[in-house]
């Protein structure tokens, strides 16, 4: 059979299989043997199952697994300050940006830029100043004028002179909480991306000051503190131009109900299940025999889903002649 013979095997084209809170729960409680008989689960049960569910999520996510999405976003830094609760600071993952196509004397709350296309109402919105500091309001009206520009109320009066040309940014959704920082960029000037070296708490303490003579950011750390993270970057900003760029794993969200779904890999699905049944096995008085075999088959998994969590990057080796 030639090449040109060979049809491909019929498929769904489609790829979106994942489990709600409660299918979860099922498999988990099958694994087990619970209900299989038809027995039905008390809402006590099912509850303290999906509370189980939580906990073994953060379990998960504590060990290291990856199991929540990796997702960029941006941070808008405040000049000459060195540390920053993210969520809490003007943080997104997606911005737009424009330029005022006027210039803007404080205190005025109207402005005109040159693009309004992907502004909306209510939207967070920051005008860099000639200062090189950014005054953030909210949009209260967008009034077009000739296309794509507009006049745009703020609802604060901005509090500092702004030429024509300078940059303005919006974004309509504030970023999520964080579980971990995996990389961190400089944003320079709102366009190209320069490398931050990502620093471990011992490296960022031994740091010789970390206050004081602002500058350039070239090395940051995030710290994981509760309730929420904190990244120190260092040295603090000088201007308020340099924005960082995060790659992060987002905090897993809380299952609230039994349609809830996960946002994760897929290909962890069969690690939560495992993990979960394991942590069902004293609440359900399962037997030992069937615990060690549900362990068993728990561990390989992990071993398979770790493994799966492994940056593949390529190898680079360079011979080098030497002639005697």
């Amino acid at each position: 059979m030639s090449y040109q013979d060979f049809q491909p095997f019929d498929t769904s084209g489609i790829s979106t299989f994942t489990l709600s809170a409660s299918e979860i729960i099922q498999e988990a409680l099958d694994t087990v043997g619970v209900g299989t008989d038809g027995e039905g689960i008390a809402p006590e049960d099912y509850a303290r199952s999906l509370r189980a569910l939580n906990l073994v999520l953060r379990e998960l996510q504590a060990q290291g697994l990856h199991i929540s999405s990796y997702k960029t976003g941006f941070m808008f830094m405040t000049e000459d300050e060195e540390d920053y609760v993210v969520e809490d600071q003007k943080a997104t993952n997606e911005y737009w940006q424009t330029t005022l196509s006027a210039d803007a004397t404080s205190p005025t709350t109207s402005i005109t830029v040159t693009d309004s296309t992907n502004m909306n109402l209510n939207d967070t919105i920051g005008i860099l100043k000639n200062d090189s500091t950014i005054f953030w309001s909210t949009i209260s009206t967008i009034t077009p004028t000739v296309a794509p520009a507009a006049t745009v109320v703020i609802a604060d009066s901005l509090d500092g002179d702004a030429d024509s040309g300078c940059t303005v940014v919006n974004y309509t959704t504030a970023i999520e909480p964080i579980a971990r920082v995996l990389k961190v960029l400089r944003h320079e000037n709102f366009d190209t991306d320069a490398p931050i070296s990502l620093l471990s708490r011992s490296e960022y303490e031994d740091l010789p000051y970390k206050t004081g003579n602002s500058g350039t950011p070239s090395l940051a750390y995030f710290d994981r503190q509760r309730p929420k993270g904190k990244l120190f970057v260092w040295p603090p900003p000088d201007s308020e131009k340099h924005v960082m760029r995060l790659w992060y794993e987002a905090r897993i969200d809380d299952l609230k109900t039994p349609e809830d779904a996960l946002d994760m890999d897929r290909a962890y699905l069969p690690a939560v299940v495992y993990t979960l049944a394991i942590r069902l096995c004293d609440r359900f008085g399962i037997s030992n025999e069937v615990y060690q075999r549900v362990k068993v088959a728990q561990q390989e998994i992990m071993a398979n889903v770790l493994s799966y969590d492994d940056e593949v990057t390529p190898v680079k080796v360079s011979l080098q002649r030497n002639s005697f």
